[in-house]
C-alpha cells in the first residue's frame, strides 16, 4: 500500500522537493547578499534591539535601501507562500481520487474515526 502511494505521488514528489530545494537556494543566497550588503553599508544588526528601537524607526526597515530591502521582502514572501504551495501540491493529489468518486462522504459515514482515515491516508 504505502509503495503503490509512493509511486502514485512521485511526479508530485519531485515537484514538491524541487519547490523546496529552490526555495531554500534562494533564501541562503538572499540571506549572504543582505548580509554583505550590510557590512558594506558599516550597519551592526546585532546593536538594534528587537522592537526596532534604537537607530530604526518604528514601521521602518533597518536594511539599506536597494537590493537589500528587496531581498528582505521577497524572502519574506517565500517563506510566507512556499509552504503554502507544497501543501497543495501534495495534499490535492492526495484526496483527488476520493473525492471524485465519493468515497470520502461513504468514509466518513463509517464506524471509523476519522482520524484514523486520514492517518492511514497520509502515512
Amino acid at each position: 500500500m504505502n509503495w503503490l502511494a509512493l509511486r502514485l505521488l512521485r511526479p508530485y514528489l519531485i515537484v514538491a522537493a524541487a519547490l523546496s530545494a529552490v526555495s531554500t537556494a534562494f533564501i541562503l543566497v538572499g540571506a549572504r547578499v543582505i548580509q554583505q550588503q550590510v557590512h558594506a553599508h558599516g550597519l551592526v544588526i546585532e546593536d538594534y534591539a528587537p522592537d526596532r528601537t534604537g537607530l530604526c524607526e518604528q514601521g521602518v526597515s533597518c536594511l539599506p535601501p536597494g537590493a537589500a530591502t528587496n531581498l528582505g521582502q521577497a524572502i519574506a514572501l517565500v517563506a510566507a507562500f512556499v509552504p503554502l504551495l507544497i501543501a497543495l501540491i501534495l495534499g490535492v493529489p492526495l484526496f483527488a481520487r476520493e473525492r471524485d468518486e465519493s468515497t470520502d462522504a461513504f468514509v466518513l459515514t463509517q464506524s471509523v474515526p476519522r482520524l484514523r482515515w486520514l492517518s492511514a491516508k497520509l502515512f
